[in-house]
Parts: structure tokens; sequence; C-alpha cells
């Protein structure tokens, strides 16, 4: 085989793969634990709704029925992985949560002025007032302990969504090296990826919440950008195993307009800083058009290529006509 068919080869094997794009929670795991805090404020809501009505005969079945529809709608949503739907929704259910807030303590205000105006139904509903205290209480200790339930399953989604990046990138380092392209890059981010998982693993099975809110912040802060990044190294080294190849065979291949895409993408990328205004959609773009650019550069080597190729069979044929 001549160096041609060597380098075409090598072109074939080079050319990036798609690209990914970050892991978002769009899985469905991470929509269920979002449904898992907002059910234990539902559940709240309810409760405090019923007490109310109890209280005052305030009817409080459309408030309690708006919660209902609202929490169904983000489940079905859930299942059909619908991001955009689901953050609709749980805006609507914000909203419906407010308005029960704050109906409760409009007609709690007004039926303390009455109550005020009228010693005897103070004495007389001063029971009702005392157990109604008291079943607000437990309505605030059972969502304490929902919230906590709801946590755990917030940090087990995104332990299993970072499980199933790391496998995936694993997957593609492996890919890589059995092509002969270099990985150092790549593997350094992985290992970051998997040290800092393994940290909020160990603390799913804590009680004590505030120490699982700390031990997510820090996974988030930590592992924010790494997605980009590692695709970043992957685009690097791609181009960086073409250019030694295309170098061994006298081949020119312009790859800087991708190598500038990266180096801006990249600019932008701080471990633990939070992306500026229009940051994240910046570094997407430039590492996506990096991958344009790069099978764009192959596409026309490859043609080059094959037309040399072209020129040098007709140009032997040639000769051996004379």
């Amino acid at each position: 085989m001549n160096k041609t068919h060597i380098l075409l080869t090598i072109l074939l094997v080079i050319v990036p793969v798609v690209i990914a794009g970050p892991i978002q929670n769009t899985h469905e795991q991470a929509l269920q634990a979002r449904t898992a805090h907002l059910a234990c404020a539902v559940e709240r809501a309810k409760t405090q709704l019923d007490i109310l009505n109890t209280q005052t005969q305030k009817d409080v079945t459309q408030l309690k029925s708006n919660l209902d529809a609202d929490l169904t709608h983000l489940k079905e949503l859930v299942t059909q992985k619908n991001r955009k739907g689901f953050d609709d929704t749980a805006k609507t259910l914000r909203t419906d949560l407010n308005i029960a807030r704050d109906t409760i303590k409009e007609t709690r205000d007004t039926k303390s002025e009455n109550e005020n105006k009228d010693k005897e139904s103070r004495d007389n509903k001063k029971v009702a007032r005392d157990a109604a205290k008291e079943q607000l209480q437990s309505a605030q200790e059972a969502f304490k302990t929902c919230q906590n339930n709801a946590l755990k399953t917030q940090a087990q989604a995104m332990n299993d969504i970072a499980d199933t990046a790391t496998k995936r990138w694993q997957q593609k380092i492996d890919d890589f090296k059995a092509k002969g392209i270099k990985t150092d890059e790549l593997q350094n981010v992985l290992d970051e990826a998997k040290a800092e998982k393994e940290k909020l693993a160990l603390t799913i099975s804590t009680s004590d919440p505030n120490e699982l809110t700390d031990a997510m912040k820090a996974w988030r802060e930590s592992n924010l950008h790494i997605h980009a990044r590692f695709e970043i190294a992957k685009l690097r080294a791609s181009i960086s195993t073409l250019e030694e190849r295309a170098a061994t065979h006298n081949t020119n291949i312009d790859l800087a307009p991708a190598k500038k895409l990266l180096e801006q993408a990249e600019g932008l990328l701080s471990p633990g800083t939070a992306y500026g205004s229009g940051e994240f959609e910046s570094v997407w773009k430039a590492i996506k058009e990096a991958n344009q650019k790069l099978k764009s550069s192959i596409k026309q080597a490859k043609s080059l290529l094959k037309k040399n190729k072209t020129q040098n069979n007709t140009s032997k044929g040639g000769s051996s006509n004379e």
C-alpha cells in the first residue's frame, strides 16, 4: 500500500466523532428528583388548606385541584422527558403554591381580626386554634422528611447521570486508544470526573441533609464545564494525531481554524466558576464549529489526495505509452 492509500485510511479513522453535547437534567431520573421536591411542597400546602377549611369553612377545593393537576401534569412530562414542558409546568405549579400560601395568610389575618373583636369567640375557639397549630407542626415535620428523601433522590440521580457519562467517556477513550490516538488529556478529565462522583456517592446514605446538600453543591461546582472540557479534549486528540500522521506522509492539512475555535471555547471555561451570560451557548457553538471545521479539513485533504493519486496514475500511464 503506497503512502496515499495509507493516509486516506488514516483520515477515515481520525474523522471526528459526533459531538455528544453536555449531559443536562433532561434525564428522567433528574426530572423525577425535581418532581419529588415539588410534591413535598404540594402535600404541605394541601394539608394547610385542609386545616384552613376546618377553621374558617373557606372553600379550598379549586386551590387543591389546581395543585393536583399541576403535579399530575409534571409526572406525565417526566415520562416524556420533556424538559421545556416540565420547566413551564413547574413555574405554573409554583405560582399556584404561592396563591395557596397567600390565600391561607389573608384568610387567617381576617379571621384573627374578627376574633379580636369578639372575646367570646376568642375563648371558644382557642382549643381549635391549638389543635390546628399541632396539625401544622405535624405537616411541617412531614414536609422536612419528604424533602430529605427528595434530596437523596436528587443526589442519586446526579450520581447516576455522572456514572452514565463516565462510562460513555471510558468507551470513547478505549476506542481512541484502539485507533492509536493519544488519550492523556481525555484520561485526566475522566479521572477528575470519577473522583468527584465518588465523593458524592459516599454521602448519599448520610442522614444529615446539610451534609448532602453541601456534597451536591461541591459536585456541581467541580464538574461545571467538565462535559465541554471532555469534548474539547476529544477534538484536540484527533487534531494532534492527524497532524502527526499527515506530517509523516508530507501532507498538509489546514487544521488552524478548528484549533482556534477550541482555544476560544476553552478560554470561557474555568472549573468551579459559573458560566457568564451567553457563555454556555458560545462554548458549545465553538466546539461544534470546530468539529465541522475538522471534518471540512479532512474532506479537503482526502479530495486533494485522490486528485494527486489520479494525476500520478495518469502520468504513469502516459509514460508507459511512450
